[in-house]
């Protein structure tokens, strides 16, 4: 299973590149500590994948993995695609995409498809909307425990994810046994953030991404949580934007 939905993961961001073409890593700086990271490293599309390495002594980048040519596989969408330019692989795949995961095309676009002085740069210019979002800041080790924080667009909705005014959640996992724990320690004010991704939610509630008739929608909606966890004390550094 783990498996499976690696292969599915890679797939999805294949399908998600070549719709995107110059977006690969956006640079800033590391906010939590990895296998070889320690907060606040710079990143970039250049930083050492490792322990994923190309060879003996080189580690894969982000840069060299911009596509899965590189690293020797492909997936079935793209058996008819190899070797072509950007906009050759991009129109099919959207084309893919807006067939099997709904149409992300804004009404005006088949005119512009079919009118000869069509350009890419009209493509995307049509594509582009805002992605809506609850942007969460907390800190980590906190609470001295693991913990869930339900959101819901609307009335709380209890301990439920299966109320309709459910938007997501946000989980941290904390090792039991802090005082032991060097990292915990070392970082007991490490802040750290996650995000909630609204746009399903306005699409099914309002049906429209106007920017003006979702301000409206989300003012109209009493954003609230729940958190869950096993310490008894509250959550007292918790930013929501």
């Amino acid at each position: 299973m783990f498996w499976l939905h690696r292969a599915n993961v890679d797939r999805l961001l294949s399908l998600w590149s070549p719709t995107h073409p110059d977006v690969r890593v956006t640079p800033g700086k590391n906010l939590d500590i990895t296998m070889n990271l320690a907060t606040g490293t710079n990143v970039t599309q250049d930083i050492p994948l490792t322990p994923f390495y190309t060879s003996k002594d080189r580690a894969w980048t982000s840069a060299n993995l911009a596509d899965t040519s590189q690293p020797g596989y492909s997936c079935p969408e793209f058996d008819k695609l190899v070797g072509g330019s950007k906009e050759h692989i991009r129109y099919p795949i959207d084309d893919f995409v807006d067939k099997h995961y709904g149409s992300r095309r804004l009404p005006g676009l088949a005119q512009a498809v079919t009118n000869p002085g069509f350009t890419s740069q009209v493509y995307a210019d049509e594509l582009e909307m805002l992605d809506w979002v609850i942007h969460v800041t907390f800190r980590k080790f906190e609470l001295n425990d693991s913990s869930t924080i339900l959101f819901y667009l609307g009335t709380d909705g209890g301990d439920t994810h299966q109320s309709e005014n459910y938007a997501g959640t946000i989980n941290t996992f904390h090792e039991l046994t802090p005082e032991t724990c060097a990292n915990c320690k070392n970082n007991k004010d490490m802040a750290q953030q996650g995000f909630i991704h609204l746009d399903q939610y306005i699409a099914r509630d309002k049906g429209s991404f106007e920017p003006n008739a979702v301000m409206e929608y989300l003012k109209g909606k009493k954003l609230s949580r729940n958190l869950f966890t096993g310490d008894e004390k509250p959550l007292t550094f918790l930013k929501v934007s």
